[in-house]
């Protein structure tokens, strides 16, 4: 591969990525413009359900996939073994429906809330899950046209069925059918892929992966409180609007995170690869020099942002465009965060995942306490507090475990380079 591929290549892995995450900022004018207050505040509240319950259910299994993929020398041999953890993955799936169709059908029923939402958010879910197989393992061999079509098709798919169910019955109901509806469709597509376009699974059980992947869901549940416990505190110890301009705040500032985000799914196979190769020694030069990429990115992303701060003020609705004074603040954290996840790819390399879900879980409680505390008095303005509070404690904490990681992580046998 020449130097110019190898500076493109990321770039473009990037913004592929970056396609699925973008339908929820695209949707922000109409769902301003459509829904009241309250309505965009459940919306909201919904979506915390939807980013956590795929967590849970995938069990940490998309975890495991790259773990084993980088294990064997041939790919072959790591797609077999991602095949039989695919399995596990559709298994996983199907069960967490029913077990999650089943509780929000009960919790919506004891609170006259529509069986409908349930429902779609349920298969919402379940779509999300499965469609992690396919993203995992198309990143894994990095073929970036194929993951580009399916990213893509996530974002259309996305954009399109909410649209439709919100205007045809603006209500926030009608958005979730949507969302239920094109979740499905990708869900369905992954079942697919797990049959046709992977061979035949290997012996692989639970238990052999079982150390690596189920650390994994305490540590993403975790990273997931994070990110919805000031939305639930400022729903239920704030005014309304604070609720409202807070979450349209940190979705105006999620593009910061999907560029790290993506920016992560194609620097994190790169480490796996010099790491299988060239042991600690390799692993440790390359942590030295991904930070300043990541935050290279994030500063991009986040500048960009700012500077199209006017146009984003006319999208919005009128009773939402205050939400603007907040995203600065927003910004410069999301910016520090994008240092998590060269941290976090030491650490799961080197094996060294069970520390993750301690340093995750401790910031995360630190952080709800400080939302329980402040966003009673202040409002958005305390949730931003201790939203940052938690970010700086979870980023210095994995840091530092990375470096020490990569001080006493044993080289791995030398398996060969993949090409």
């Amino acid at each position: 591969m020449s130097s110019l591929q190898r500076f493109f290549r990321p770039m473009g892995l990037l913004l592929v990525n970056a396609l699925s995450k973008l339908a929820a900022f695209a949707l922000l004018p109409l769902l301003t413009r459509t829904l009241s207050i309250d309505g965009f505040n459940q919306w909201v509240l919904a979506q915390t359900l939807f980013g956590a319950l795929p967590l849970v259910m995938a069990l940490g299994l998309p975890a495991a996939m790259s773990n084993r993929f980088f294990t064997h020398a041939d790919p072959g041999r790591g797609d077999a073994d991602v095949a039989a953890i695919g399995r596990m993955l559709e298994r996983s799936a199907f069960a967490g429906l029913a077990v999650f169709g089943g509780v929000l059908g009960f919790v919506s029923f004891a609170n006259d809330l529509p069986l409908s939402a349930a429902g779609a958010l349920a298969l919402s879910a379940t779509g999300s899950t499965l469609l992690q197989l396919p993203t995992t393992h198309l990143r894994l061999r990095q073929r970036t046209h194929a993951l580009a079509a399916l990213q893509f098709a996530d974002f259309a798919s996305s954009l399109t069925c909410i649209s439709a169910g919100l205007s045809l019955t603006h209500s926030v109901g009608g958005a979730l059918v949507g969302q239920a509806l094109a979740q499905s469709i990708l869900g369905v597509f992954s079942v697919w892929y797990l049959r046709r376009a992977l061979p035949c699974p290997s012996e692989l059980r639970f238990e052999s992966i079982r150390p690596v992947a189920l650390p994994m869901v305490p540590h993403l549940i975790a990273n997931q409180l994070q990110v919805v416990a000031d939305r639930w505190c400022l729903g239920i110890l704030a005014q309304p609007a604070e609720l409202s301009r807070y979450a349209i705040a940190s979705q105006l500032a999620a593009p910061v995170s999907m560029a790290s985000g993506a920016w992560n799914e194609t620097e994190a196979p790169r480490l796996g690869e010099r790491y299988r190769v060239d042991g600690r020694r390799g692993l440790r030069t390359a942590f030295t020099a991904q930070p300043l990429g990541f935050l290279v990115v994030a500063t991009v992303a986040a500048g960009l942002l700012l500077l199209g701060l006017p146009i984003v003020q006319w999208l919005l609705g009128k009773d939402f465009r205050t939400a603007t004074v907040l995203l600065p603040a927003i910004l410069a954290i999301a910016v520090f965060d994008s240092l998590y996840f060269p941290a976090v790819n030491v650490l799961f390399l080197t094996g060294q995942t069970r520390s993750i879900p301690l340093v995750t879980v401790s910031s995360a409680l630190a952080g709800l306490l400080l939302n329980l505390s402040l966003v009673g008095a202040f409002g958005a303005w305390g949730a931003i507090t201790a939203r940052a509070a938690g970010a700086v404690a979870r980023v210095m904490m994995l840091v530092a475990a990375a470096r020490q990681a990569a001080k006493e992580s044993t080289p791995p046998a030398r398996l060969g380079r993949w090409t």
